[in-house]
């Protein structure tokens, strides 16, 4: 397994060599540009590496209602609360909501979002679709549905048009976990929200969690939804008694968003790119301009591997085969994107002959 000492962006070096690299979650390579990282040392200038404290504390920073207040607006909820990982906004979240209600996993949920790994849905996604009517019909009165917004290991983005034919006469909460949409999918990068609520009947409630330290660069995680869950989630003892996100990159975050915004169309661009050089290739699955491409051959990755880097890893457990994938970010350049292009198309022959 290669190690290296640095932050990959658009390359890493590893056993002596710089690479390309096509792998990890951070699609904007934000952390990489140095307009952000000034406005990260302005930050920690201001409120240092940390801040050491409760959010329930007698003394409150600014910086988190600021922030918070600004999500709000950007996702269009009632109301946004940030938390120190995705995985603690996940289980604070799943920890609030009434143990009484019946929960409905669908495929692949992250376990940031379970209570149990026996609850999650074993089939495909379209699978657990069809099966949700019945599913629901057969729960309690107070039903609460957790799905993740895509597969980023797959490349498949889900669809939430069921959402239109939930039932009336049950109470009704989705939770949509968006860790890997966030920063990438939409306009303005506010991820599946805006599509999911496209489908939304107005007796279904509507939460979204997840990370914010792919796409967004930021060491923490949010919990977006309705003022009265976002109330009840402040006094929960997973929110008080624990440490929030490091100050620091929440300013940087309020003051970079041009450079996201830059970021989010350069991606859009090298996706582009890519997607039409190797579309007749026979290789990868992907949709829309979403910057992962899945393949079944594996051997992509060692093919490649003198001059790149791609994801390749057995998943979900270390004796589960490899999932194989190319991961575009914001920082390659054409160039970058011309050379994966050849080398792909190269070894597509290979597989053809």
């Amino acid at each position: 397994m290669p190690i290296t000492h640095s932050l990959p962006g658009r390359t890493v070096w590893t056993e002596g060599k710089e690479r390309l690299y096509f792998s990890g979650t951070s699609y904007l390579g934000i952390n990489h540009r140095s307009e952000y990282q000034q406005l990260l040392l302005q930050g920690i200038q201001q409120y240092g590496g940390n801040y050491s404290s409760s959010r329930s504390s007698n003394l409150q920073l600014a910086i988190y209602e600021q922030v918070e207040h600004f999500m709000q607006a950007w996702l269009g909820t009632e109301a946004v609360l940030t938390f120190s990982s995705g995985f603690q906004a996940g289980q604070a979240l799943m920890q609030c909501l009434p143990r009484s209600a019946s929960y409905i996993f669908a495929p692949k949920t992250h376990p940031a979002v379970w209570q149990t790994d026996q609850q999650v849905w074993q089939g495909d996604f379209p699978s657990w679709v069809l099966s949700l009517p019945a599913q629901v019909a057969a729960a309690s009165d107070e039903v609460i549905i957790v799905t993740n917004s895509l597969d980023p290991l797959f490349a498949e983005k889900y669809k939430f048009n069921w959402l239109a034919d939930l039932p009336r006469g049950k109470q009704i909460h989705v939770i949509v976990d968006d860790s890997h949409g966030l920063g990438v999918i939409g306009k303005l990068g506010e991820g599946a929200i805006s599509e999911t609520k496209e489908f939304l009947p107005r007796h279904v409630q509507l939460t979204v969690a997840g990370s914010i330290g792919k796409a967004l660069g930021i060491p923490g995680g949010l919990v977006a939804g309705s003022e009265a869950l976002i109330r009840s989630l402040r006094k929960h003892p997973a929110f008080t008694a624990a440490s929030p996100v490091a100050p620091a990159y929440l300013f940087a975050f309020l003051h970079a968003q041009h450079l996201y915004h830059t970021a989010r169309l350069h991606l859009k661009e090298r996706v582009e790119q890519f997607r039409q050089a190797v579309q007749h290739s026979g290789l990868f699955r992907h949709f829309g301009h979403y910057p992962v491409f899945y393949t079944p051959y594996n051997a992509l990755a060692d093919a490649l591997g003198d001059e790149m880097v791609l994801s390749s890893f057995p998943y979900p457990h270390p004796d589960s085969e490899p999932v194989t994938r190319i991961v575009l970010n914001a920082l390659h350049t054409e160039e970058d994107i011309a050379n994966l292009s050849a080398a792909v198309l190269a070894f597509s022959e290979k597989q053809l002959f």
